[in-house]
């Protein structure tokens, strides 16, 4: 787990310059955020099929969302706004203007749905 969570890092940050960053998802004007929809929803659906080849290979998910919630490219979009929030009130000016939303999506699932 920690092997393959280390080598999509390395891919997000290779492909950093072809993915917008955190910085550029908040500081999009409001009408400009719609652009980022399909983006995000396609993120979050790789996301959920990954976690579901990782079960389906008896390997822990990288997120464990309940069944009965059904995620689209609103609340993604509201997991970054939250992501972002969380990394300003940090200070981590880094995070902030380099993480490609797809990590920070990423991040939040993992804080969102937790394996027990």
């Amino acid at each position: 787990m920690k092997i393959l969570l280390a080598a999509i890092s390395l891919l997000v940050s290779f492909n950093a310059c072809a993915q917008p960053t955190t910085k550029q998802f908040d500081q999009a004007p409001a009408t400009e955020k719609e652009m980022f929809n399909g983006f995000l929803f396609g993120v979050g659906s790789a996301y959920l099929i990954a976690n579901q080849a990782l079960i389906s290979k008896g390997l822990a998910p990288f997120y464990c969302q309940p069944a009965s919630e059904e995620l689209g490219y609103k609340q993604y979009q509201d997991f970054l706004k939250a992501e972002i929030k969380a990394e300003k009130q940090l200070q981590n000016k880094w995070f902030y203007e380099n993480t490609p939303i797809a990590y920070a999506l990423l991040q939040h699932l993992e804080k969102a749905f937790p394996c027990k």
